[in-house]
């Protein structure tokens, strides 16, 4: 709900005979805050040209804000020191007053006369009145997903390529003409293209649902009742009926589980990875944490539409739909997509990107999801659905002018940003954003590298296409962005590194949640590398499968001495850097930190890997310029990893380090003075 102040006021914006302009923005904001190089309007009507009055008093105000009006309940009622002195400089006899940013998208600044402002973003609001089901297995939401199927089979040509047009899965589950029942049928009752629909779902290994076996895989050949199965595989079956279609898969009732031989679980993978790319369309119960919960819900309609309001986007008062971001995200009545317990595996997003289109029956909402395009049940989902400027659905404009390129299959809420021009550098790029949000995921450390084989091999695909010299792939790491990428930054807390896989210390995958995409930004960053990879030492299994690397690097190295961060508390692995010294000779005066607010930064890896004392690889110089629209002084800065060496000469990653400097001179010249190693690093 939107006040009755806020209406009008918003609605007003282009006449100023229905809302006050109290000031001009010109002077009034000027050295306040730091603000954007944004062109002045042209016309000297618009909006953003003006401060507008809102709520005459405070009373006023807290009224709204206690009725429940989405932006003014959002202000905290904290008592500030003193009044903002320019509400008496311009004689504004308003409580509160509102500008407008139209630099990225429309934003909407309130400021209260006692200090407080708040900045609110509006972003399109996807149809408002549209009919939601009371249950997400209601008509109104069958009708959407015949939509969203008949666009999706008229439009879209990748969702509509086969890779093996006369595959069929080894075991189907068949539908009955009465609908009541199924059973399990081979490969040879199946006609040739058979459409099929795959279900992906969490699952526990002590459930004591029924699953294929020896056992029981002859008496699944006859005709078995449906109240025989789980809620969830009784809900899938319904929503491939309501797709026309009689052929299910489902992984625990369509292969066996019963042989846990390695080669059994090997060529059940791959027979995985073939079904799911062969399939008509996957079903995901996303929010369901076993078999017996289900996919539909109950849920209120009302609740779950947004506050939306009708605002003028120009002078001739043409009006549309919009919404407040940050109120709505606050609302807290739609459960975040990326919340729901399927979504937190890493297996769950392994299948969605091998599945053609795939439904998502989440715990308030259905979403649709395919090559082509990406909805829930209010509309499309855009880049404006997400709260970066430069993020989006292939194809779509940014807000810099860019056009999201299609590279692989896009997925709700996994951002892929447009960032570069050269195309292999954008699929690089993109892969660092997909692995920042794969490292969040939930997954058996011995499946983290394998569930990324099939994208592995699509991204290679694309790196050949664009002529790219070098696509060699190692644990998680494209050869060709090392050492650039070596400084990723393990994120939360961890006690130790585990060891129940071998995976080297410089890879990404060997921690848990990671940020590695900075290495490629090109926004705000300039870098210089000053770090070379001189070759990778490789070890093979007795199979041919390559079973470890190390990297053999030559660079420059400091002997750090560091100290507890004293700004943390609780469980923390980082790290102040107390100084620098030079490796090869120790009794040189040491580099040391000298003002308090400089960045001499350790993040160690986990609490086992912290040191007091850790051999410190610059690997790159970084320049940090700020946004482009802001004028910020530059940064220059020092980054590398943490290592120790080990009693064969080898050594280990223990994490990223970095430190400031005055100038790009200053932090080159503080690592010329070193001498040169080669360091293998496992």
């Amino acid at each position: 709900m939107l006040c009755e102040v806020c209406s009008e006021v918003l609605q007003g914006i282009w006449d100023p005979a229905k809302t006050q302009r109290v000031c001009c923005l010109e002077g009034f904001r000027q050295g306040d805050i730091v603000l954007p190089n944004r062109t002045k309007p042209e016309d000297p009507n618009h909006p953003e040209n003006y401060v507008f009055g809102h709520h005459i008093t405070q009373e006023s105000f807290k009224k709204s804000a206690l009725d429940g009006c989405v932006v003014c309940s959002r202000f905290q009622w904290t008592q500030q020191e003193g009044q903002n002195p320019k509400f008496a400089e311009f004689g504004i006899k308003y409580y509160s007053i509102i500008e407008l940013d139209y630099f990225s998208g429309i934003t909407i600044i309130f400021t209260t006369v006692d200090r407080y402002m708040l900045q609110e973003k509006l972003r399109p609001a996807r149809n408002p009145t549209i009919d939601l089901s009371p249950n997400t297995g209601g008509n109104a939401t069958w009708t959407l997903v015949r939509d969203w199927l008949a666009t999706c089979l008229q439009s879209h040509n990748d969702c509509n390529t086969n890779k093996d047009k006369d595959f069929t899965p080894p075991y189907l589950l068949r539908l009955s003409e009465t609908s009541s029942s199924f059973r399990l049928v081979d490969a040879t009752e199946v006609d040739t293209g058979t459409r099929y629909v795959t279900l992906t779902h969490c699952y526990s290994y002590n459930n004591d649902s029924l699953k294929l076996s020896s056992l029981v895989r002859e008496s699944l050949l006859f005709q078995q009742s449906l109240s025989a199965l789980p809620q969830t595989y009784r809900d899938a079956f319904t929503v491939i009926l309501q797709l026309g279609l009689k052929h299910l898969w489902i992984d625990h009732l369509c292969l066996l589980q019963d042989d846990q031989t390695d080669l059994s679980m090997y060529a059940n993978k791959m027979m995985r990875r073939k079904i799911l790319s062969n399939s008509f369309c996957g079903i995901s119960a996303a929010w369901s944490m076993s078999p017996s919960s289900g996919l539909f819900v109950n849920r209120d309609p009302d609740l779950l539409r947004p506050s939306t309001f009708e605002f003028p986007i120009d002078s001739n008062s043409t009006l549309a739909h919009f919404k407040f971001v940050c109120a709505e995200r606050d609302k807290g009545d739609i459960k975040s997509f990326e919340q729901e317990p399927l979504h937190q595996s890493a297996r769950a997003i392994h299948d969605r990107l091998l599945v053609p289109r795939m439904l998502h029956f989440t715990s308030q909402v259905v979403y649709w999801e395919c090559h082509g395009m990406q909805c829930d049940e209010f509309g499309p989902i855009t880049k404006d659905e997400n709260y970066c400027c430069d993020v989006g659905t292939e194809g779509e404009i940014t807000c810099d002018g860019k056009s999201v390129s299609k590279l692989w299959k896009p997925l709700i809420k996994v951002l892929y940003i447009q960032k570069h021009d050269n195309p292999i550098d954008q699929i690089h790029y993109r892969w660092l954003c997909f692995v920042e949000h794969y490292s969040r995921l939930q997954v058996l450390r011995e499946e983290k590298l394998p569930l990324l084989e099939n994208l592995v091999s699509e991204i290679t695909d694309l790196l050949l296409k664009e002529g790219c010299a070098d696509t060699e792939y190692l644990f998680g790491m494209w050869r060709s962005l090392i050492p650039m990428t070596l400084p990723w930054l393990a994120l939360g807390y961890s006690k130790r590194r585990s060891t129940a896989v071998h995976i080297p210390t410089w890879s990404w995958a060997s921690m848990g949640s990671v940020t590695i995409r900075d290495a490629m930004e090109t926004t705000s960053w300039r870098r210089i590398i000053i770090c070379e990879l001189v070759d990778i030492a490789r070890a093979w299994d007795k199979a041919g499968m390559l079973k470890t690397a190390s990297l053999l690097l030559k660079g420059k190295l400091f002997m750090g001495r560091l100290a507890p961060s004293p700004l943390r508390s609780g469980p923390c692995t980082e790290a102040r850097i107390l100084s620098l010294t030079n490796y090869d000779f120790p009794l040189q005066a040491p580099m040391e930190r000298v003002r308090p607010n400089m960045t001499w930064s350790g993040f160690f890896d986990t609490e086992e890997d912290m040191r007091e004392e850790v051999l410190c690889l610059p690997v790159t110089v970084n320049i940090f310029s700020g946004p482009a629209n802001v004028n910020l002084p530059l940064k220059y800065y020092i980054q590398g990893i943490m290592l120790s060496r080990l009693e064969d000469g080898r050594f280990i990653r223990r994490g990223r380090w970095t430190i400031d400097r005055s100038s790009k001179e200053e932090c080159l010249d503080a690592v010329k003075q070193l001498q040169d190693h080669v360091v293998e690093v496992m």
